[in-house]
C-alpha cells in the first residue's frame, strides 16, 4: 500500500466564500481559479467608479501587501480572484480595490491567507468598505517566517 497522497484542486470560477476556502484547506486542497478578467468585469469596475482615478483603474499596477505593511488602508471592494503559482498558498489571490488616507485609490494583490479569508468574510457580511492594515507578526513560525495578518483599523478611521 502506497503512502503517497495526491493534492487535488477545487476549481472555482467566481469569488469563493470563506467557508469554501476553509473546506478546501482543511481537506488539503488548493483552489484553482479558472476565470480571467472578462469584459463584464471591466465594465462593472468602471460602472462602480466614484472618481476619475477609479474610471482609469489607478496606476494599473497591483500593489503588493509588503509595500503597505503597517499602513492603514480602506478596503472598498473585492474586485476579483486570480490564480496564484505560490507553492504554499491557497491557490489564488484577491484583487482588492482600496484607498489610502488621502483617498487615492489603488489595486492591491492579497495572497496572504489570513487576509484572503478575513476579506472574503467581511465581504460576505457586507462589512466593506472598512479600514484595515496588514501587519507582520513579531514572532517567527517554526519554519522561520514572520506571518502577515490583517488587522482591523475601522474604529480609528484609518489612523
Amino acid at each position: 500500500m502506497s503512502n503517497i497522497q495526491a493534492k487535488a484542486e477545487v476549481v472555482v470560477s467566481k469569488m469563493p466564500t470563506a467557508a469554501e476556502v476553509n473546506q478546501a484547506v482543511a481537506q488539503g486542497y488548493k483552489l484553482a481559479v479558472t476565470n480571467e478578467v472578462t469584459e463584464s468585469d471591466i465594465i462593472g469596475r468602471i460602472a462602480k467608479a466614484e472618481s476619475v482615478t477609479d474610471v482609469f483603474g489607478g496606476s494599473g499596477e497591483l500593489v503588493k501587501v509588503k509595500e503597505i505593511l503597517g499602513k492603514s488602508i480602506r478596503v472598498l471592494s473585492l474586485d476579483g480572484v486570480r490564480p496564484s503559482e505560490f507553492e504554499g498558498g491557497v491557490g489564488f489571490y484577491l484583487v482588492v480595490n482600496a484607498a489610502d488616507n488621502d483617498g487615492d485609490t489603488f489595486s492591491l494583490a492579497v495572497g496572504v491567507t489570513d487576509g484572503i479569508v478575513k476579506l472574503l468574510k467581511l465581504n460576505e457580511l457586507g462589512a466593506l468598505p472598512r479600514w484595515v492594515a496588514f501587519e507582520e507578526s513579531t514572532r517567527k513560525t517554526a519554519n522561520g517566517y514572520y506571518p502577515i495578518n490583517l488587522v482591523d483599523r475601522n474604529e480609528t478611521g484609518g489612523f
